[in-house]
């Protein structure tokens, strides 16, 4: 597995003409529905990441749930994106990726998505620690979907203490993310 991860505020003038010029239709199209320009960016930065790894000529489609695919090569990705940040993780195998940055969450996420399990392993903490543990369940959950191709499901589903999913996790000062690699 490989994974990039880009700040769109690198993405030059230039490259955002050129992979956008470069898009399939559909696609091209969505990107000119966007209203904010970050969402514009982060939409194309994504694009060329891709194409960065799996070659310009690489033609992405998107599937019935969501899930993007490569039309004309091999190889399997996910590309997530949150602020100024874009994930993209590659593999032979199928893989899921979910990047969030590090911002307040709502209480009631808790009863939205966890366990029982996780809900109290979220309240177990100080307010910063509270929000960094519901992060990592919902980047790890959100991963799982994107491994499946299903599109999100039922958030409960799926415990985030299954040690039989494979993943990688990080956390730094300004985001958080989880990539699943092996179910």
């Amino acid at each position: 597995m490989i994974k990039y991860i880009f700040d769109i505020k690198d993405l030059s003038e230039a490259d955002y003409k050129h992979y956008l010029e470069n898009m399939a239709d559909l696609r091209r199209k969505k990107v000119s529905r966007l209203k904010l320009k970050a969402d514009k960016y982060r939409t194309v930065s994504g694009e060329m990441l891709v194409k960065q790894h799996f070659g310009e000529d690489s033609i992405i489609e998107i599937g019935e749930k969501g899930k993007p695919f490569l039309v004309n090569k091999k190889g399997e990705f996910s590309v997530s994106h949150s602020g100024s940040y874009v994930l993209l993780s590659v593999s032979d195998e199928k893989t899921g990726a979910d990047i969030e940055c590090i911002r307040p969450l709502r209480e009631s996420l808790i009863k939205k998505i966890c366990t029982p399990e996780e809900a109290v392993y979220v309240e177990a903490s100080d307010e910063f620690d509270k929000n960094i543990r519901l992060l990592l369940i919902w980047t790890f959950k959100e991963a799982y979907f994107k491994y499946l191709g299903t599109g999100i499901g039922n958030f409960k589903s799926v415990s985030y203490f299954d040690e039989s999913i494979k993943r990688e996790k990080k956390v730094t000062e300004s985001f958080v993310y989880h990539i699943i690699y092996s179910i």
